[in-house]
């Protein structure tokens, strides 16, 4: 119900059961992660928020950055092949 609402309107969505998107170079963090990662050249994604947590994580300690970094929770309108098509022409990711 909530696809075909947000459908109306000309919205899309990520979830449930996401934990949310970060976009390092916009400095924008629409997501339950803590903090801002560091920006890069690598734009990540996973199904799962407790990955999403964990690659965040250790990215902070290891110094490693991103450009975008998606959590896709139970892809309910935006899946894998969304996200790749959106940042397949990125020049912010290399990876």
């Amino acid at each position: 119900e909530l696809v075909e609402i947000a459908g109306r309107y000309g919205m899309r969505l990520v979830g449930p059961n996401s934990l949310g998107i970060i976009d390092a170079v916009a400095s924008l963090n629409a997501s339950f992660a803590t903090g801002m990662p560091a920006k890069g050249s690598i734009a990540f994604m996973s199904q799962s928020g407790a990955v999403c947590t964990a690659v965040l994580d250790m990215a902070q300690s290891e110094q490693v950055g991103f450009s975008r970094f998606a959590s896709l929770g139970n892809k309910a309108d935006l899946d894998e092949i969304a996200f790749m098509e959106a940042w397949s022409d990125d020049p912010h990711s290399r990876v």
